[in-house]
């Protein structure tokens, strides 16, 4: 599929994935994708619109990524009780 044919979040979520990419690279610091977009990687091609973006990295990278992504423009969001201090959710709006 063309780039020109995915919809608006698609295209957002592909040009977010480029910047995380772009800055756990200039870190030096390990990212894994996983969920959806995980698959779709694995398959090359799209095949869904996603809901959000899935990723793993290093637990002692978290307090540092956290504040590369608000200084990146992400805006940090609550996440629910039983994922607290487990994961970091942000929101990029575009």
């Amino acid at each position: 599929m063309d780039f020109n044919q995915l919809n608006t979040q698609t295209k957002n979520q592909l040009v977010i994935l480029r910047e995380l990419q772009a800055l756990f690279e200039k870190h030096k610091l390990q990212m894994w994708v996983k969920g959806g977009w995980a698959i779709d990687f694995l398959l090359g091609k799209v095949t869904r619109t996603h809901e959000d973006i899935d990723l793993v990295t290093w637990i002692q990278n978290r307090e540092f990524l956290e504040e590369e992504l608000v200084k990146a423009g992400y805006k940090q969001i609550a996440v629910k009780e039983p994922f607290f201090n487990r994961q970091s959710d942000f929101q990029k709006i575009m």
